[in-house]
């Protein structure tokens, strides 16, 4: 077996000990601190580090590297003023390739203190390539690399994250001198880009709903009306990139239907929210909030049938 930092007979506390909690969808609103979570003796989850309170507390954690799974580009300045080195290793929701792992494995192998491992949200790509890591490194069972992504709160729907604990097998020495550090940021595609995006206005738009549609106290740069528009922008764009892997599948006719219908349901929205040229409000059958219930819905369709 090969040496890995984290002894495996350690205690993984968090599927071990039934006192400490999972995460829930609720943490979404609590800080970072109360959402990131110790796994191991040597490795922490979580959701994405965003402000130098962020990166304090991993500091205070003694957190020497991170790793991210997701595709956004990492906080390197803020990582670096920390000294906390960074790893960028997007994976899908789809499943964890095998190179992945090992650039995943080839991090932790030289690990100096303790690691962290997050996507955006915590919940899903994070923890199940920490478990892959931990089952993959022969230092927790597959049944407990199970356990380990319910408790984070995974959803059973990425049937192929929860494929790759069952098919992960024992890293060799020979694999890992193969393998190469994966870089501090890995550009991803537009595809990739441009869903980032589409996100980011979204959930900019979910803050705005959780207001009444009145501005946030902590962002009050930021207009709905705005915000509508570049969500509605975002799509189109979107719209133009070819997805050559749908098109494998032969589900190109849905997809092209899901965004088409994206654009249409966020053109909406901007109407629903804007004012007329003469400052009068413009009114639809819809209100704002189910507009954009309507929205995330679509999504959670194209996520459902593309995504996973």
């Amino acid at each position: 077996m090969i040496k890995f930092p984290a002894p495996a007979h350690v205690l993984f506390i968090f599927f071990l000990v039934p006192s400490l909690p999972g995460i829930s969808k609720c943490d979404e609103n609590r800080n970072f601190e109360t959402r990131t979570k110790q796994v191991s003796s040597k490795i922490f989850i979580g959701p994405s580090p965003e402000s130098r309170a962020d990166f304090e507390f991993l500091k205070s954690q003694n957190v020497s590297s991170i790793i991210s799974v997701d595709g956004a580009q990492p906080r390197l300045e803020l990582a670096g003023d920390f000294d906390i080195k960074y790893a960028h290793v997007p994976i899908g929701y789809d499943g964890i390739k095998r190179k992945h792992l090992l650039q995943i494995a080839k991090v932790y192998q030289g690990v100096e203190e303790k690691l962290f491992i997050h996507c955006h949200k915590g919940h899903h790509r994070g923890p199940a390539a920490a478990a892959c890591l931990l089952v993959a490194a022969e230092e927790i069972s597959k049944e407990n690399g199970l356990k380990l992504m319910k408790r984070a709160g995974t959803s059973t729907e990425y049937k192929g994250l929860y494929s790759a604990i069952l098919s992960a097998t024992a890293i060799t020495q020979k694999e890992l001198s193969n393998t190469a550090m994966p870089p501090a940021f890995r550009k991803p595609s537009d595809r990739i880009q441009s869903m980032k995006l589409m996100e980011k206005h979204l959930e900019n738009l979910d803050e705005f709903n959780k207001n009444g549609f009145n501005t946030i106290s902590n962002k009050p740069d930021l207009s709905l009306e705005h915000e509508s528009l570049l969500l509605h922008q975002a799509y189109k764009e979107f719209s133009r990139i070819k997805e050559e892997q749908t098109a494998k599948k032969g589900g190109n006719i849905h997809y092209s239907r899901l965004i088409k219908n994206g654009i249409r349901l966020t053109k909406k929205l901007y109407d629903s929210v804007r004012v007329s040229e003469n400052g009068e409000e413009i009114e639809l059958s819809q209100s704002p909030r189910e507009i954009l219930e309507s929205i995330k819905n679509n999504c959670s369709q194209c996520h459902k049938k593309f995504r996973n």
